[in-house]
């Protein structure tokens, strides 16, 4: 098959994956979907976002637009992310992937791998289900290689690091690798029967090659043969399941196009991943991938991808991302443009921008995806539908005092963040003012600047205790308890800490800096 032919295919695999241990999950579905009628929820209406504005023309934008839902940070209550499932389709969504990560029911030797509020079996076929009737496609992702940290950080699992001291990768070379990762994908298939694809991940393996068994068949056969030879078995799994692996690009982006359409390209999709300019991918890259693959998908995002300790949501730069791809569009044919919301940089690493916040970014980008362009009008129409009057994105104009209209779960929950990251953003500045005016920084007295700082430094304090408990309440609202007070803890509690801190220290200066002498 030609290129032009190849990168035209739109063919759907079958979904006829089968695994002996789906009884639980039988038992659960009709329950589940009993559930989701008592919600509301019961017939999927054909989804309108498949049809791109007429104004595109003979544009060559991908009509297939999946959110992507990190779980691993802050995942919504079962009923809350059911909600947002039925908002992602009516925002033009036509499919959705969920990264379950520690929040899947895992069984057996795989039990430790839950988390503590994990979502039961019927949870979960719920969710999936919600997915389904909303008209989604349905596509679940699964590390298997890189990015293992809630797997390899249990003891029983520990064997497996390419690095003992490290939990990010698997050694691929280890006894007992490759059934670990194909009992991951076994075990996450079993909640998606219907599924055509299933996302494996493979990203980012940065210690590829360092264990001294690795580094030895790395320096025989070459980092593409070592990687290829553990991630192409994995591919042959998942086709005989009957599903299509999809993998993200960045591990073989520069492998030699005939060694991809050779070992990967029948039975995977390579998955681009650039959350900026995409002037980090080198156009051999795409020729490469292009050349070799039948279909090649993109990756955008909408939230998750900036800060890595970020609460408030930078909608230009998600926009700018998405023109970007949208630019790329026109010259590679994509399959499909996945809109990624990340809610940690990896398992062990502080939240970043929780899902409700970002719902006013996603639905930007939905609405960029089906446009084709991005303007002014578009972002204020964008609000208006969703009843954002009062908050704009560099918060100098937004009117804080005020909840946002309800609009959707969690919608109140903006302006509280707003308030907060305004409120983050005067205590940088009363540590700048520090750094330029108090010692240890300047050994010249300035009293004045002391008296200053620690009345800013009170004043900070107090209106964040006012806002603590309106914050954790808004949060209670849409995720579990432990959640919202790890997001309290971390990004309210720390400011206030740091302002007490700062405020007893220009006490102590006020008090004892008459030994600071002019000079």
């Amino acid at each position: 098959m030609s290129k032009c032919d190849a990168m035209h295919c739109d063919t759907e695999p079958s979904a006829d994956h089968t695994n002996p241990n789906t009884s639980e999950v039988d038992g659960v579905e009709c329950e589940a979907r009993l559930e989701l009628k008592v919600m509301g929820i019961s017939k999927a209406e054909e989804p309108a976002s498949e049809n791109v504005q007429s104004e595109l023309g003979s544009s060559r934008v991908p009509r297939k637009r999946y959110v992507h839902l990190d779980l691993k940070g802050a995942p919504p209550r079962p009923a809350v992310l059911m909600q947002y499932l039925h908002l992602f389709a009516e925002w033009g969504a036509t499919g959705v992937i969920f990264e379950w990560e520690d929040m899947l029911p895992y069984d057996g030797r795989l039990k430790v791998l839950r988390n503590p509020r994990c979502y039961s079996t019927s949870e979960v076929i719920a969710i999936v289900s919600a997915a389904e009737v909303a008209g989604l496609d349905v596509i679940p992702l699964v590390q298997t290689f890189g990015h293992l940290e809630f797997v390899l950080k249990h003891a029983e699992f520990e064997q497996y690091r390419e690095d003992p001291n490290d939990i990010l990768c698997l050694c691929p070379l280890t006894e007992g690798s490759q059934e670990l990762a194909k009992e991951l994908i076994h075990q996450t298939l079993r909640f998606h029967p219907s599924a055509k694809y299933i996302h494996i991940g493979c990203d980012e393996v940065y210690s590829l090659g360092t264990c001294s068994r690795c580094s030895l068949q790395r320096h025989v056969s070459g980092a593409p043969t070592l990687f290829l030879d553990f991630v192409a078995p994995l591919v042959e799994e998942c086709r005989s399941l009957g599903v299509h692996a999809l993998l993200w690009h960045d591990m073989f982006e520069n492998f030699p196009a005939e060694l991809l359409q050779k070992r990967l390209a029948d039975f995977a999709d390579p998955v681009v991943w650039n959350y900026s300019n995409l002037s980090s991918i080198p156009p051999e890259a795409w020729r490469a991938l292009s050349g070799a693959f039948k279909q090649v998908w993109g990756a955008s995002a909408f939230k998750g991808a900036c800060e890595p300790d970020a609460i408030w949501v930078p909608v230009k730069q998600h926009v700018m991302n998405q023109l970007a791809w949208l630019d790329r569009a026109e010259r590679t044919d994509l399959h499909a443009i996945i809109i990624t919301g990340w809610s940690r940089f990896n398992h062990t690493a502080a939240l970043c921008e929780i899902l409700p916040v970002a719902i006013p970014s996603l639905c930007i980008c939905l609405t960029v995806w089906q446009e084709g362009q991005y303007s002014e009008e578009l972002r204020k129409a964008v609000y208006k539908r969703l009843g954002m009057w009062d908050i704009c994105e560099d918060l100098e104009d937004a009117d804080l005092d005020e909840p946002s209209v309800r609009s959707f779960p969690g919608a109140d929950l903006i302006s509280r963040v707003a308030l907060l990251q305004e409120k983050r953003m005067s205590m940088v500045k009363i540590e700048e003012l520090r750094r330029i005016f108090c010692p240890p920084f300047t050994s010249r007295a300035n009293p004045s600047t002391w008296v200053r700082v620690r009345r800013q430094c009170e004043s900070l304090v107090e209106s964040l205790t006012i806002l603590r408990p309106q914050l954790f309440y808004a949060l209670s609202q849409v995720l579990f308890p432990e959640d919202a007070q790890e997001f309290v803890n971390a990004k309210l509690d720390t400011v206030v800490d740091q302002a007490t801190a700062l405020q007893k220290e220009m006490e102590h200066l006020e008090v004892s800096g008459s030994h600071i002498h002019v000079r």
